[in-house]
């Protein structure tokens, strides 16, 4: 799986978690609605790694296009 496809997975399995996040604070189930607040930021961290390489790729990608 390349850089692109993992970040679109990871974007999409984010984006899920906020519906269901504001699903669960919807039906006022507060204490079930920290499961997926605190998955989020857990995902995002352990894979740092790759938004970092993805975004700085697309920023150097930008920077050669302007030269």
């Amino acid at each position: 799986m390349n850089n692109k496809q993992k970040v679109t997975l990871l974007l999409v399995c984010d984006t899920s978690l906020f519906v269901v996040l504001l699903y669960l604070l919807f039906q006022a189930m507060w204490v079930e609605a920290l499961i997926p607040f605190l998955l989020s930021p857990a995902i995002n961290f352990w894979y740092f790694d790759s938004f970092k390489e993805y975004l700085d790729t697309y920023e150097e990608y930008f920077s050669r296009k302007k030269k």
